[in-house]
């Protein structure tokens, strides 16, 4: 299957990390796997070049010349499946969707609880717009329970939220009684 991420950039944060740790794990599973970025750069970029993932970039810097450009790289991906994070992405997701027609779309939401409603205007503008077009997302995952729920109040649809847990690298975060007693050791915390 062809599966594509799509995110503003591979910079520092829990969304970047656990689309990374998503689009590697697929990759394992034979999946043909590319990355959509706005922006270059970012520290999880040369994580994704070194698990020989490709990543495409927006390089213009003018609105019209960066939709078209999009619409030629998804067109040249057709992807199965585009899975979009954070709200920028997901709402560029939706306005290419009649480009890609027979593509899934599916919306990542990762800020639970972040009041949309007070703050900078750009902010509520952005807000607006996700609870309208996430109409036409095929499904959408928030990654705690939380989430689901303010999600199920603030979007237009209910029925396509569902929730996905952040993954862990268990190859790297496992537990390790000796490293554990050492390290507490080493901070000066007292045995129970």
């Amino acid at each position: 299957m062809k599966i594509t991420f799509f995110i503003r950039q591979l910079n520092l944060g829990g969304a970047q990390r656990q689309l990374l740790n998503t689009a590697v794990h697929f990759k394992k599973k034979q999946h043909d796997i590319s990355i959509v970025t706005f922006y270059d750069g970012g520290i999880y970029d040369k994580i994704a070049r070194d698990e020989q993932i490709p990543i495409y970039r927006l390089y213009s810097k003018n609105s019209i010349l960066r939709y078209i450009q999009l619409i030629q790289i998804f067109r040249k991906i057709k992807p199965d499946v585009l899975i979009s994070y954070l709200a920028i992405a997901n709402l560029f997701s939706i306005i290419i969707k009649p480009f890609i027609k027979r593509t899934k779309i599916i919306w990542y939401l990762r800020n639970a609880g972040y009041d949309h409603t007070g703050g900078k205007i750009k902010n509520r503008i952005i807000f607006f717009f996700n609870s309208f077009l996430s109409l036409f997302a095929d499904h959408i995952l928030a990654n705690s329970n939380q989430g689901v729920q303010f999600y199920k109040k603030k979007l237009r649809v209910k029925n396509k939220i569902q929730l996905l847990h952040n993954s862990i690298d268990t190859n790297k975060f496992y537990f390790d009684q000796k490293k554990r007693v050492q390290y507490r050791d080493k901070i000066n915390i007292k045995k129970k």
